[in-house]
């Protein structure tokens, strides 16, 4: 046990040897680092030198891009007025679209859709804020409504590939949907398929009462009803509506002679009901009274009063002779 503080300071051999290596580590690494810089020594930074790579640091590197094909093989950009519904996509691709918009723009175009105004122009996939505002000064929609008194003028042909039959030439006119004949409607250039759609729609007893309603017609594509939708005339014929149908003549029933189904005609009267009035009817040998169908077992008062006015009597068609009947036939009747 250590008593005195020189006993902290007391070691064994093993101990002060290992203190002696610790000891000799330490010193090593503070060495090594003043030997390092003496052997290999930074070369001092002149001020022309420590300028020049501040400058290098901090002027921005411009990033090394190659040209896309689209950019080599693209034309020279050129603008002039063009129609987005008719221009070509050589055209396009001159106004400086890339090709993916030119083929959205023309896609747009093959599935029936059409440019009215620079705010369609503006929807194409692909077309850019800058292209649009760059380009919207030179589109051009012309108007397809002819002037009052014009002469019909034949515009492009429609599609009827689809048809298998050659195509007539088109002259667009007004026209009601509601009574064109066939041969009118295949020479607005409706295919025979659609034009046969709406005959028989009207068959049918379909109306087209708005001009929406013709594009409802299957087969009546966009393209084709925006042809047509200026010259649809819609007549408002009075002699459509229907007059109202005076009611039926109320049912008459023979309650001596009526059958279960003839019962069942009368409002309120079902199968029980009239099964049981007929049952009646036989027991008794026939109403002498209408006022006797009420006494039926089960049946309501309500729906006897109801069909009271309907009912009518004839004469008993089986009596019962009293003298002569004997007592199981008086016993067996009600």
């Amino acid at each position: 046990m250590k008593t005195s503080w020189k006993d902290y300071f007391y070691f064994t051999a093993r101990e002060r040897s290992g203190l002696l290596v610790l000891l000799g580590l330490g010193l090593l690494l503070v060495l090594l680092p003043v030997r390092w810089r003496a052997q290999f020594p930074r070369p001092r930074p002149t001020t022309g030198s420590f300028e020049n790579e501040v400058h290098r640091l901090l002027r921005p590197t411009p990033k090394a891009t190659s040209p896309s094909p689209e950019q080599t093989d693209r034309p020279p950009i050129a603008l002039f007025p063009f129609d987005p519904n008719q221009v070509s996509s050589s055209d396009l691709e001159r106004l400086g679209l890339s090709k993916r918009v030119t083929r959205n723009l023309i896609r747009y175009r093959e599935k029936g859709g059409q440019f009215r105004r620079a705010a369609d122009f503006r929807k194409i996939y692909g077309l850019s804020e800058a292209t649009f505002e760059r380009l919207a000064p030179y589109l051009r929609f012309p108007s397809t409504k002819p002037q009052t008194g014009a002469t019909p003028y034949t515009p492009t042909p429609v599609d009827t590939s689809n048809t298998g039959s050659e195509s007539s030439p088109i002259v667009l006119q007004d026209f009601d949907p509601n009574q064109a004949t066939k041969s009118e409607l295949r020479a607005l250039g409706l295919p025979p398929r659609t034009a046969q759609t709406i005959l028989n729609f009207r068959e049918k007893g379909g109306t087209f009462r708005r001009k929406s309603d013709l594009q409802k017609i299957y087969g009546m594509t966009e393209a084709l009803y925006d042809q047509l939708e200026p010259y649809l005339q819609i007549a408002k014929d009075s002699s459509r509506r229907t007059t109202p149908q005076p009611p039926p003549p109320p049912v008459r029933v023979d309650v001596n002679q009526a059958s279960a189904a003839d019962w069942q005609r009368l409002r309120g009267v079902g199968p029980y009901f009239a099964g049981k009035i007929v049952s009646w009817r036989d027991k008794l040998g026939g109403f002498y009274d209408i006022e006797q169908v009420a006494t039926t077992a089960g049946l309501p008062d309500s729906t006897f009063q109801r069909i009271r006015p309907q009912l009518d009597r004839s004469p008993i068609l089986r009596p019962l002779p009293d003298t002569k009947s004997s007592v199981e036939d008086l016993r067996g009747q009600p």
